[in-house]
């Protein structure tokens, strides 16, 4: 299933808008910047993967794979808010549950996660045997 068009940032006005109005929280991948947006009943989101991350791609790869954790957790995001998230260059060299961890703890501390799931217990990793 794909993520609606009409929930990405497209306009560089937007991203603007975002880079001078909103709240950034650094990860150690990505950084997330976030800004409430009044009367909004959907968020919308940007993904910025510059070429300091590396090749077409290894940028397409972690486009690909911060959509797809936008979609695994778009139930678990709360409406009025537009956000960008930055990928560093660190991103291409971690694993898809590394990359997912470092994504909910940034957006954790962002407070873009409804208010329900951004106190949810984290999944401990399996005891070493």
């Amino acid at each position: 299933m794909r993520l609606p068009s009409h929930l990405r940032l497209k306009q560089s006005s937007d991203f603007a808008q975002l880079r001078q109005e909103g709240k950034t929280q650094a990860g150690r991948s990505l950084v997330l910047s976030a800004r409430p947006v009044d009367k909004l009943p959907h968020f919308c989101f940007g993904l910025i993967t510059g070429k300091k991350i590396g090749g077409a791609v290894e940028r397409n790869t972690v486009r690909r794979r911060l959509r797809e954790i936008i979609r695994k957790h778009q139930p678990h995001l709360a409406p009025g808010w537009h956000w960008a998230i930055i990928a560093r260059w660190r991103a291409p060299q971690l694993t898809f549950a590394e990359l997912e961890k470092d994504w909910l703890h940034v957006a954790r501390r962002s407070g873009i996660l409804r208010p329900e799931f951004a106190n949810a217990p984290r999944p401990r990793p399996p005891a070493p045997e």
